[in-house]
């Protein structure tokens, strides 16, 4: 059977490797072994085209990987009392950066290049995660309280320091999440009102703090790059959601009509490219790239009788080359789009197949939504 799977793999490498997209290059992202469950929604991208995820062990736990040109190797660190690291992000130079555990009852943050993480920790017995890293190690995260994870501190972590970052909106209570953070030390995240679902956008850098205007409904952060420009979704008052940029102190939609619907951006990078995705009124998933103010679906970047359709982009890097996921031919791929300035030829990963994902736990969960926003109606 491992012969026939290597043999069918090869065949559609061939297969795959004399079509060539329109502008781009196809690769097909490799799983760390037969029998890991890849969690789709934890994949990240480094500036070398690394790309970086989580998996679930057949013994549930979870180890961090990475996949680069046909190797695959665990980067996971075993700690105390079997856990494992999971990353939530990765820096343009592969600085990692996530959670581990529990430890003791509780997950502690961490932040890693090369093969010895540095852990992160908050207030004494609380969870700790860390959401961003850049690529001189600051990272920035929050610790939670463990009965109730949405009562938490947001922490900077830099040269061993730890930094509170607190943000201002009114009189009431907040609960800032810091969510994004470029080279330069600019924080990017948003803040909450207690015992209120309306969250606003912020960036923050050295001790001062800058409220993001909005659409008129709450605001979420994915992304920040090295100019300072953040990306996300807003709502409007109507419930809507839309894929937006923060630039110059402005809110900009980054896709209206042309049969975009319920959107948000996921990354930028510093060329100031936009990934992110896309839901149609009928329930059609898909993905899209913003650039020169121009927004582009990723279906269109190759000959439509390939048969590609992306369901949704998880990363970009400075090289602009995409990490996503995409259905052809019926199998649904993770994929890495890398442009095509010389060579015509796509070059191939492995075949990595079709997997559920894994439930995971309420801290981790925290994780990967923080950010984000649901559209509160449909059309």
């Amino acid at each position: 059977m491992q012969n026939l799977k290597k043999i069918a793999a090869a065949a559609l490498a061939s297969f795959l490797a004399t079509k060539a997209m329109a502008g781009y290059q196809i690769a097909l992202v490799q799983a760390p072994a037969i029998g890991y469950h890849v969690i789709d929604s934890s994949l990240k991208l480094d500036n070398a085209g690394r790309v970086y995820g989580n998996a679930d062990l057949p013994a549930s736990a979870y180890e961090t990987y990475f996949s680069e040109y046909g190797d695959v190797a665990l980067l996971g660190k075993q700690l105390a009392d079997g856990a494992y690291q999971t990353i939530d992000a990765v820096s343009g130079n592969g600085t990692l950066a996530g959670a581990a555990g529990p430890v003791n009852g509780v997950s502690i943050g961490f932040e890693q290049l090369g093969s010895e993480p540095t852990l992160l920790y908050g207030a004494s017995g609380t969870d700790v995660a860390a959401f961003a890293v850049n690529d001189s190690g600051e990272a920035v995260g929050i610790s939670a309280n463990t009965s109730n994870e949405s009562i938490h501190s947001t922490l900077l972590w830099q040269a061993g320091k730890t930094t509170a970052i607190s943000v201002a909106v009114g009189n009431a209570p907040q609960i800032d999440t810091a969510l994004a953070i470029n080279d330069s030390g600019t924080v990017a995240g948003i803040t909450t009102t207690r015992n209120s679902s309306l969250s606003t956008a912020f960036t923050w850098l050295n001790g001062k703090s800058t409220i993001l205007p909005s659409l008129g409904g709450s605001s979420g952060v994915d992304d920040i790059n090295s100019g300072g420009v953040v990306v996300g979704a807003g709502l409007d008052m109507s419930g809507e959601r839309y894929a937006v940029e923060w630039s110059g102190g402005k809110i900009m939609k980054l896709l209206s009509g042309n049969g975009y619907e319920d959107s948000v951006a996921v990354a930028i990078n510093d060329s100031g490219a936009v990934i992110g995705n896309d839901t149609t009124s009928t329930g059609v998933r898909g993905a899209f790239i913003y650039d020169d103010g121009q927004a582009t679906s990723l279906d269109s970047l190759m000959p439509a009788s390939d048969g590609y359709h992306f369901l949704e982009a998880f990363d970009i890097n400075d090289n602009g080359q995409i990490l996503a996921q995409a259905t052809y031919d019926g199998s649904t791929e993770d994929v890495l789009l890398t442009p095509d300035v010389s060579d015509p030829s796509a070059t191939i990963v492995a075949q990595i197949a079709s997997v559920p994902e894994p439930s995971v736990t309420a801290l981790l969960a925290l994780i990967a939504g923080a950010g984000g926003l649901k559209r509160t109606t449909k059309k």
